[in-house]
């Protein structure tokens, strides 16, 4: 009878630890939403909260039995912290891969008047829906934006010739944190 409670008790947390890395990889896809983001601190804190009240379980009264019902969520979550971050980057690969020749079109008439100042063009409403909020030019780059909770993610097109702007300068009013290559001309970026 305790080990079908205990079962029941790991259904949702089985559910969230299932849900929260597919949300992960497709949170580009989605427009990157807020309750993306509230779904992944949410899953965090209740495996935090899970695995301490198992080994608080665990540490009255200890045996074997006990034991064997605490390995299970702690090689879960071990599981989840492993794969979430590849999932987030196969998913910004995967929304680049996708999206990759509409944001050059997007992007290769804004080089020539983009010389020596940036400027902010409207967003198409075709890339607004994949999660697109601002464009950016600058000298020999197009910035393309995508909300992210805690900080800016996005995608950056360099022109062949140029370099891409070194970090800690300013984009979209923030700091140059990340600067990640994908293509030769493609990058990911996240600003602070």
């Amino acid at each position: 009878m305790c080990q079908t409670r205990f079962t029941l008790l790991l259904l949702p947390i089985a559910a969230l630890a299932f849900a929260s890395p597919c949300v992960a990889l497709f949170h580009m896809f989605l427009g990157c939403p807020l309750w993306a983001e509230v779904l992944e601190y949410a899953s965090l804190a209740t495996f935090l909260l899970t695995i301490s009240g198992l080994l608080l379980y665990g540490a009255w009264r200890p045996r074997w039995r006990k034991l064997r019902l605490l390995v299970i969520p702690l090689v879960a979550f071990a599981g989840w912290l492993m794969v979430l971050p590849t999932a987030y980057e196969t998913g910004r690969t995967m929304f680049l891969e996708w999206h990759k020749e509409r944001l050059e079109t997007v992007a290769i008439p804004l080089f020539p008047g983009a010389e020596g100042k940036a400027s902010t063009p409207d967003v198409p409403p075709d890339l607004r829906a994949v999660g697109v909020y601002r464009i950016e030019s600058g000298a020999g780059y197009v910035a393309f934006y995508c909300h992210y909770f805690d900080g800016v993610v996005g995608v950056l097109f360099v022109r062949a010739g140029f370099d891409p702007p070194t970090l800690g300068s300013r984009l979209l009013g923030g700091r140059l944190e990340s600067l990640r290559p994908v293509d030769p001309r493609w990058y990911w970026f996240e600003v602070v």
